[in-house]
Order: structure tokens, then C-alpha cells, then sequence
């Protein structure tokens, strides 16, 4: 049986970014859109980068139910992961330019 994660133990699991998150959202027509997606941890935020008007983006702001799974090992015996599951947020910031933030970053995606 798997064991349980500490808080602490998927906080320090985050950090080390042992590889893409997959975000999993809701499409239009009701089955699941998996992509894989950078990530950061803001205390207990998630945020993920990506551009405006994409399909995870247009899926979150019509449902903003998803999930998030990361895992890392390469055995049954050492495998370990996290699905974290909530509401998402997109925030634009198509009102800046890219050299203003030094990234080609347009939305943030926000799970807390």
C-alpha cells in the first residue's frame, strides 16, 4: 500500500522538480485535456506558465477543476508521485510586453 506524503514531504518533492507536472483539464466536449507544463511553488500556490488562448487555458477559464500529477523514479520499487487536485485561475498580462516581464509568459495558471 503507498504510503502518505507529509506536507512537508510534497513541498520539499515540488522543489526539487523532479520533471513536468502534467496538468489535466476539462475540454468542451467533457473528456480530460493531459498536457505536460512547467511549474514553480509559491508557498502552497502552484503556477504554471503558458499562452494566452490556448486549449488548457480556454478549458480552465469555461471549468476551473483540475488536476496536477507529478511523479519521479524509474521502478515500481522506488516510484514515487503526487496528484493534487482543485481550482484553477488564469491571470493575464497581455497588457505587458515581453521585455517588460523578460519572459514570453502571457498567463499564469494559479492552483491553490
Amino acid at each position: 500500500m503507498p504510503g502518505k506524503m507529509t506536507k512537508e514531504e510534497v513541498d520539499a518533492f515540488l522543489d526539487s522538480k523532479p520533471g513536468w507536472m502534467m496538468l489535466t483539464s476539462l475540454g468542451k466536449d467533457g473528456y480530460p485535456h493531459t498536457v505536460p507544463i512547467g511549474y514553480f511553488r509559491d508557498r502552497d500556490r502552484i503556477l504554471m506558465g503558458c499562452r494566452d488562448n490556448t486549449q488548457k487555458t480556454l478549458n480552465i477559464e469555461r471549468n476551473p477543476k483540475v488536476s496536477l500529477v507529478i511523479e519521479d523514479g524509474t521502478s515500481m520499487a522506488d516510484i514515487r508521485g503526487i496528484m493534487l487536485r482543485g481550482d484553477a485561475t488564469t491571470v493575464s498580462y497581455t497588457h505587458l510586453r515581453a521585455h517588460e516581464t523578460g519572459r514570453n509568459l502571457v498567463c499564469r495558471l494559479l492552483l491553490e
